[in-house]
C-alpha cells in the first residue's frame, strides 16, 4: 500500500495515533506481512473517531478481508452495533470468521459471501453507515446498490479513492491503471456534484471520501 501524503507527514501523524488493542495490532502485522489490504493506520483512526461520533446501529461493509475493519468499527461503536459485511474470497471469509470469533463479536456480524453488487441487494437495510473498501473499479456500481439500502442522514465512507495519487494527476495514466483511474474520477465527480449528497475527499491513507445522504 502507498500513502499519498509526504512521508514525514504520515510518519508524524502515525506517531500521534493511539495504539489499537493487541489483537488488532496482531491482525495488522499479519495483513501487512501477507500483503492483504487493510485500512491505513491514519485512515483507520479517522474512521474510528467518526464512528464514535455518529454512533451508528447498523453498518454495511463491502470488503471483509480478514475482518480487521469490522473489528475496528465494532470497537469504535462501543460494541452497540450490528455489522453486515460482504466478501467474495472463501479463504478470507474463513479467516475473518476465526478472527471475529476470537474478538468475541461474531454474533454481531453477518458475512455475505459472493459478488458485492449482488450481495448488497440481499443485505437487510436501512443502514446508517456504509464502509466501501473493495474493487476500486466497481465503486460506482456498488454505490448504486448501496444507495437503495440507506436513508437520509446515513454516511458512506469510501476508501482508496485517490489510488496512490494517480487520480489527481492530470491526463491519463499508463494503460495498466487507466480503467481504475477513470472509474474513480467518474465516481468522485458523481459524489461531489449530486444535489442529494454532501461529500468531502480527504488525503488520508490512499484517499477517503466521506458522503452524507441528504
Amino acid at each position: 500500500m502507498e500513502n499519498i501524503t509526504e512521508e514525514n507527514v504520515t510518519t508524524y501523524i502515525n506517531k500521534t495515533i493511539k495504539k489499537n488493542n493487541p489483537f488488532l495490532c496482531e491482525l495488522e502485522k499479519e495483513a501487512r506481512a501477507e500483503h492483504i489490504p487493510v485500512v491505513h493506520n491514519e485512515a483507520g483512526r479517522f474512521l474510528a473517531v467518526l464512528l464514535s461520533i455518529i454512533k451508528p446501529k447498523k453498518i454495511l461493509e463491502i470488503g471483509t478481508a480478514i475482518g480487521y475493519s469490522a473489528i475496528l468499527m465494532h470497537e469504535a461503536c462501543g460494541g452497540n452495533v450490528k455489522i453486515t459485511t460482504i466478501e467474495r474470497d472463501a479463504e478470507m471469509i474463513e479467516r475473518a470468521k476465526k478472527n471475529l470469533h476470537t474478538a468475541g463479536i461474531l454474533k454481531d456480524v453477518t458475512i455475505l459471501e459472493g459478488d458485492a453488487q449482488d450481495k448488497i441487494k440481499e443485505a437487510e437495510g436501512d443502514f446508517d453507515f456504509v464502509f466501501i473498501d473493495a474493487a476500486k473499479g466497481q465503486y460506482m456500481k456498488f454505490f448504486e446498490e448501496v444507495s437503495k439500502k440507506v436513508r437520509p442522514g446515513s454516511v458512506i465512507v469510501t476508501d482508496n479513492v485517490l489510488f496512490m495519487g494517480k487520480v489527481a494527476i492530470p491526463g491519463l495514466p499508463p494503460r495498466k491503471h487507466r480503467t481504475i483511474v477513470v472509474n474513480l474520477r467518474e465516481y468522485l465527480d458523481m459524489l461531489c456534484t449530486r444535489d442529494d449528497l454532501d461529500t468531502s475527499i480527504l488525503p488520508l491513507g490512499d484517499g477517503m471520501a466521506i458522503t452524507r445522504i441528504k
